[in-house]
């Protein structure tokens, strides 16, 4: 004897809501990953009498240029034709591995470069293209490795060097007329 003569009729409407939930999740679900592996339209440019151009175009490109340079990813500011803002060099896998800004194509302001895990491996100063001022080197380990200044690109005044567990290892003293060394001292 059944004792609910009615419950595969309710059953059947029960599963038929499960299953239309079950496809509407899946498309959702669908649609979600199909949008994230979407990649970033790349422009080509091209350099013509030192202005950067979209190919077929006449006019100087502006925005922001995305492209790959060997096994990284480049990131910079374009405005009419020339590099200005932003500069960013990225890791295959996305992890940046410089930052600076342009100016009419010439590295200015604070520039940082880092290891593959993220760390921060140098960051010093340009002027004009040029090194200028105090430039530190670290260790992975976040120690400094070495520090320094120059000036207009070329080393200057005492550097000095720390070794892995950031203990002053030497120093060198370059010559401010042709960035030779004048002295070395290593320490005990």
């Amino acid at each position: 004897m059944k004792l609910f003569p009615f419950k595969p009729a309710i059953i059947r409407p029960i599963c038929f809501i499960g299953f239309v939930h079950s496809v509407i999740i899946f498309l959702l679900l669908l649609m979600i990953v199909s949008c994230a592996e979407k990649k970033v339209k790349q422009e080509i440019l091209v350099m013509k009498d030192s202005l950067l151009y979209e190919i077929n175009s006449d006019e100087p490109f502006t925005g922001l240029h995305k492209g790959k340079a060997n096994t990284s990813y480049i990131e910079y500011e374009v405005v009419n034709g020339v590099k200005q803002g932003s500069f960013k060099l990225y890791y295959e896998d996305g992890m940046i591995q410089m930052n600076g800004t342009m100016n009419k194509n010439k590295n200015v302001g604070k520039w940082q470069y880092f290891y593959r895990d993220g760390s921060i491996e140098s960051e010093g100063y340009f002027v004009n293209d040029l090194p200028e001022g105090k430039w530190t080197w670290y260790y992975k380990n976040g120690n400094k490795k070495e520090d320094g200044n120059f000036e207009l690109g070329m080393r200057i005044g005492e550097w000095e060097f720390f070794n892995e567990n950031g203990k002053k290892d030497s120093s060198l003293n370059f010559s401010k007329t042709d960035s030779s060394i004048v002295t070395k001292d290593k320490l005990p």
